[in-house]
């Protein structure tokens, strides 16, 4: 855990998370699982010059990273993300390194987290669940691809709920770019929640 805490700020990971270390817990899981190939790949990408994904990665981690307390990798990806905005193809695939090691660095923290299985759980968190819902719409009207990581968050929120077959689909719809189904079908799940 010594690792984790050099490369991670718990204290504000948890605080993030409404001050539940499971709630950080179940998105370290999910981070490290949709996201621990991204290293190679963004390698793959700076190779072939494809600066236009590798900002949209960026974009995505750089969120991700700040929730779950990873400032430094939060602050890489943001730097590799203004440089793609800006056009500085080359500026960009000079921060992948950086980026790249900051990514590996994190994910290996973040794999000290992850219990083998996650704490059981009477039911799921409602109320952070409503939360993430309520933030995910927005994104989805705009076709942000920050609603993948949203989406991710609330999937772990409401893994094994009756709520988690909806968002499912609002995920299905939202990969094949059905952004206006899938906020509408976000307007369902929150009216769900609030119920």
């Amino acid at each position: 855990m010594a690792e984790a805490q050099e490369v991670l700020d718990l204290g504000a990971a948890v605080q993030n998370f409404g001050g539940k270390p499971e709630g950080m817990q179940r998105a370290a899981r999910a981070f490290v699982e949709a996201y621990g190939a991204l290293p190679a790949r963004c390698e793959a990408l700076a190779a072939t010059g494809d600066t236009p994904e590798l900002g949209r990665i960026a974009h995505l981690i750089k969120g991700a990273g700040k929730l779950l307390g990873a400032h430094t990798l939060s602050a890489a990806a943001g730097e590799l993300e203004d440089a793609e905005r800006d056009g500085l193809a080359a500026v960009v695939l000079a921060l992948v390194p950086l980026f790249v090691r900051e990514l590996e660095q994190a994910l290996d923290a973040l794999r000290l987290l992850r219990p083998e299985e996650p704490p059981p759980r009477a039911e799921p968190d409602l109320l952070t669940a409503l939360r993430l819902a309520e933030r995910l719409g927005p994104l989805l009207e705009a076709g942000d691809y920050a609603a993948r990581e949203v989406l991710d968050l609330l999937e772990a929120a409401l893994a094994g709920s009756p709520y988690a077959h909806q968002v499912n689909a609002i995920g299905r719809q939202f990969d094949e770019l059905e952004t206006e189904h899938a906020a509408a079908l976000a307007g369902i799940l929150i009216a769900s929640l609030r119920t």
